[in-house]
């Protein structure tokens, strides 16, 4: 499981790392990059979440 989280962790700092650091990051609001983030952070948030009841069994 540990290795999962990790492996997702990984996933997003690939994805936010690999955006242009041209003119066209310049054009990209500072607004625009926290929502993406936030759409990020929320995706892996689901996604740990998922593997977590999947393992253990956990119910609401």
């Amino acid at each position: 499981m540990t290795i999962e989280i990790r492996e997702l962790i990984i996933q997003a700092k690939v994805i936010s790392s690999a955006q242009p650091t041209g003119p066209a990051q310049q054009s990209h609001s500072l607004i625009q990059e926290s929502l993406d983030e936030a759409v990020l952070v929320e995706k892996i948030k689901r996604e740990v979440l998922a593997a977590l009841r999947d393992e253990e069994g956990w119910r609401p």
